[in-house]
């Protein structure tokens, strides 16, 4: 009923005639909501390539000392990037089950072994050693869902081309291959509350630990980083780091953070994978990192690894055709992972083999190795690694090896514990990541330190750089339009009391504004009145919002309400709407360290510029209210927008963080298909009581029904507690107010329309 409505609204030639004055006419057809986002789609894609082009174009510096600077940046954007690295290296002997320093003679040894890397997080694997191979030690970090035993050739699932430890076992000193984080869904779930997923667990660790600023891939680095501490106390001897499918992520980013002038990698394996390119958010959403296109690309990964050895393979990658449909099961985003081609890669390769430092005396350390047959390929991979191990022999039998390299009771005991260490290693990561959340708000607390909560006068300027920090690097900023606001205009609704018209205003090329202008009737020349922007929810349009003709499900039409009241409205739509196409927008974001928010934010900008321009409009008296994903905005767009001099957030203000993180809340986004809510590192930085503190010193109000599904009472009350004992030290308790009332994920319009009245000033019709 509610589009049937819109849709012969707009085809009515009546309307369409109509404009406001000083705008054109809009004659904009169709769907408007969709063209928005797929203009965001169109900016977002251009954008991807343009940082891509722009990496590209970044020659590094040829001086030593400013290459030394330019690669401690690019180390510290990469360490943020992934979430830390930090890590514990092992001792020999205490945590590596008593290794023995020695080996009796012509002996290998194969130990299953363990140690902790963070609190929860344990690093596990093989390790095998030969007292009478070369002296290379050597780490082979596998594809999610591959095994360590599997690389050893004992158990199937790999093909003989790909099983690295069977063939490099018999020639070098010391080989290690860790247990990874795999693509199943079997943990995926609480069983406690009832809540079953499809995520794979990469998936399912990545939610969470993106909210707090952590990430699988940067867990995992932490490990083989720890693997390559440990190595360099136990042997002199270089270190050759294989990474195959997912594993290339982690080894290719370890050895990345390594020192060239320092470190025992002497040379980088990566197999089916090169760099971050163009179709990053076509892929599983366990990749998707904040700000990885934006400052590495394809070849930044490989500036940081040359001139020591860098091999890539393409042909060697997993295929993955998404998360699996389970009955009972869902939520899952959607990726998948296609064959990496020659063609792919080529135009970056050739970038980086201009750039490395090639020379008569040392072999080329950039190798490409592109060969259809797997026995081809597996002996061109051999040779390119002899380039930079020359002692290792120079013909072996790589792909029918029969003689077993692992002893029958290691491998009993590898098909016994297998299945435990994968679980192990995925609750390792959850609990990390839980512990994260449940010490957070100290570290929001330590985070805010700076601030100077005194008084109003000091806390407002002093907070600034929190909402710029807040809108920098948390939401992303895009860059302010250089766009005239070209306004277009049309009647949608009259009414006894006031005028609707649809408004478009321009942003960037492909992005503009949109949304509904309501005006009463009885307005006076030179009359300077309060507006309220109402802001719809998930998958609403601004006709939820100002339909005249019915209380709108959820809604009320509360703009429609506060128009009769006398109030100036203005109802925008907001680009969350379209189900996957715009979840998918939020996908393109992240890697250029953007959200939906960045748009939104702009959006809003825009509208307020553009309403600050009416005859009618006191520029000092504009509000917000906005409910659900409305409210969402309501958190986060006036806190860092200050002509929004009130805002008002129903139905979502919650213990957000939580929301996000945890694994025991039968709401928590951890469980349903909302894979866009997560912002990196937010839980680290701003909860919802610290954005309520951006808003401060305006006025602030909570709207909550005691039976709506978002949260529970006990949750929102505790974090609106933090919010009002802040307003109270800055001696303004008066400007803050939460409503309960009994009802459930709706607009109520009681306490909020007198505190509308109260802030923004009661209308005299």
């Amino acid at each position: 009923m509610r589009e049937t409505l819109f849709f012969l609204l707009l085809g009515s030639p009546l309307l369409w005639a109509q404009a406001l004055p000083d705008t054109k006419p809009l004659e904009e057809k169709g769907d408007l909501s969709l063209k928005m986002v797929q203009g965001i789609n169109q900016y977002l894609t251009q954008k991807t390539n343009d940082a891509v082009t722009q990496v590209r174009n970044q020659d590094p510096p040829k001086d030593q000392n400013e290459r030394r600077l330019w690669r401690k940046n690019q180390v510290e954007k990469l360490t943020a990037t992934i979430g830390g690295v930090s890590y514990l290296i092992p001792e020999k002997r205490e945590l590596l089950h008593d290794l023995p320093e020695m080996l009796q003679k012509g002996k290998s040894q194969t130990r299953l072994l363990r140690w902790q890397v963070w609190e929860h997080l344990e690093c596990e694997g093989v390790l095998h050693e030969n007292p009478e191979g070369v002296k290379l030690q050597v780490i082979i970090v596998p594809d999610a869902g591959q095994t360590p035993a599997m690389l050893f050739g004992v158990e199937r699932g790999v093909p003989d081309d790909l099983q690295l430890a069977r063939q490099l076992a018999p020639y070098v000193e010391r080989i290690f291959v860790p247990f990874v984080l795999d693509r199943d869904d079997t943990w995926s779930k609480n069983d406690s509350i009832k809540r079953f997923t499809n995520q794979s667990h990469r998936e399912f660790v990545y939610r969470m630990a993106y909210e707090m600023g952590m990430h699988p891939t940067g867990m995992e680095v932490s490990k083989i980083r720890s693997v390559l501490g440990w190595m360099s106390r136990f042997s002199n001897s270089p270190i050759l780091l294989i990474g195959i499918g997912e594993g290339a992520i982690t080894a290719t980013i370890a050895s990345a953070l390594e020192d060239p002038e320092k470190s025992p990698v002497a040379a980088t394996v990566s197999c089916g994978w090169f760099g971050w390119g163009e179709d990053l958010h076509k892929q599983p959403i366990d990749r998707n990192m904040w700000g990885n296109i934006l400052h590495f690309g394809r070849v930044g990964l490989g500036r940081l690894i040359l001139p020591r050895g860098y091999i890539v393979c393409t042909q060697d990658g997993i295929v993955y055709e998404g998360p699996r449909n389970r009955e009972g099961r869902r939520g899952a985003a959607p990726g998948a992972i296609q064959p990496l081609t020659k063609d792919d890669i080529l135009t970056d390769f050739n970038i980086l083999q201009k750039e490395s430092n090639n020379n008569e005396k040392n072999p080329p350390p950039l190798h490409l190795i592109d060969e259809n047959d797997p026995k081809v390929r597996a002996i061109e991979r051999w040779k390119a690694i002899r380039k930079f191990f020359p002692d290792l022999p120079e013909n072996v039998s790589i792909m029918n090896n029969n003689k077993p390299i692992l002893d029958e009771k290691t491998i009993e005991i590898l098909q016994i514990r297998t299945p435990h260490i994968h679980k192990r290693q995925f609750e390792g990561m959850v609990q990390q990541v839980q512990k994260t959340w449940q010490i957070s708000d100290r570290i929001r607390e330590q985070f805010w330190t700076k601030v100077d909560k005194s008084s109003p006068e000091k806390f407002d300027p002093s907070c600034q750089t929190m909402r710029d920090y807040f809108w920098q690097e948390i939401i992303g900023k895009l860059p302010e339009s250089n766009s005239p606001l070209n306004p277009k205009t049309r009647l949608i609704y009259e009414t006894d009391k006031w005028t609707g018209y649809e408004v478009t205003l321009d942003l960037y090329d492909s992005v503009f504004c949109y949304g509904i202008l309501c005006l009463p009737k009885n307005l006076q020349k030179n009359e300077k009145r309060p507006v309220v922007v109402c802001q719809h929810g998930l998958e609403g349009r601004p006709t939820d919002v100002c339909n005249p003709k019915e209380k709108t499900r959820y809604y009320n039409s509360f703009g429609a309400q506060l128009a009769d009241r006398g109030y100036i409205v203005f109802a925008p739509q907001n680009p969350y709407i379209h189900q996957n196409q715009f979840r998918q927008l939020q996908r393109q974001a992240n890697p250029l360290k953007l959200s939906l928010f960045s748009f939104i934010i702009r959006q809003h900008e825009r509208i307020l510029d553009w309403l600050t321009t009416l005859p009618n409009v006191d520029a000092e008296r504009i509000g917000f209210y906005g409910l659900s994903y409305g409210g969402k905005t309501a958190m986060r767009v006036p806190a860092v927008l200050p002509k929004y001099k009130i805002s008002i957030c129903s139905g979502d203000f919650n213990e957000w963080i939580g929301k996000n993180v945890s694994v025991e809340l039968p709401m928590s986004y951890m469980f349903t298909g909302e894979y866009e809510m997560f912002e990196f590192n937010l839980g680290k930085t701003f909860n919802y009581a610290e954005m309520a503190y951006m808003i401060a010193p305006r006025p602030f109000m909570v709207e909550r029904g005691h039976d709506d599904g978002v949260g529970i009472d006990e949750m929102v009350a505790s974090e609106y507690a933090k919010v009002r004992r802040f307003y109270t030290k800055l001696k303004i308790p008066q400007r803050t107010e939460i409503e309960f009332f009994d009802g459930g994920h709706v607009i109520n319009g009681k306490g909020t329309f007198e505190f509308i009245e109260k802030h923004l000033g009661k209308v005299t019709k």
